[in-house]
């Protein structure tokens, strides 16, 4: 592994990391709003399938719900080199040498791809104030 290619897991890797605290935030708070519509049903003297029936289907909606939105932001290491290329601007730089890394011979252009990346990687400018795995989560 070059190190683009596990800067790139790395970014990918906090990427992930961050997408599952805040879908963890997301059930604790689903399964906390259906134990209190459950502990509402039962003060008020519903019948019985209401009070288990109507909690038990937030929570289906719930964890049905986050399983679909994170399959659809979960990002290969591909995709995040898209997601960076796209947001500091780099026209593929990142794209194209994640390529040249995985490939069984190197060109001999890799490491003037890999050298062109981070020149121009550290001269572009922050874009915000919030770290790039919180910027592409939302």
């Amino acid at each position: 592994m070059t190190d683009l290619t596990a800067l790139l897991q790395q970014f990918t890797d906090r990427y992930r990391a961050a997408l599952l605290a805040k879908a963890a935030l997301l059930a604790t708070l689903g399964l906390g709003l259906a134990g209190v519509l459950a502990w509402r049903l039962q003060v008020l003297d519903v019948p019985a399938w209401v009070r288990v029936g109507v909690p038990g289907a937030l929570a289906g909606l719930t964890a049905g719900g986050l399983g679909w939105w994170l399959r659809h932001r979960w990002i290969s290491r591909r995709a995040a080199a898209q997601e960076l290329d796209q947001m500091l601007g780099l026209k593929l730089r990142l794209v194209t040498a994640e390529e040249f890394a995985d490939a069984a011979q190197r060109s001999s252009l890799y490491p003037l791809l890999v050298e062109d990346a981070a020149r121009h990687c550290t001269s572009a400018s922050p874009l915000s104030d919030k770290p790039l795995c919180l910027a592409l989560i939302e």
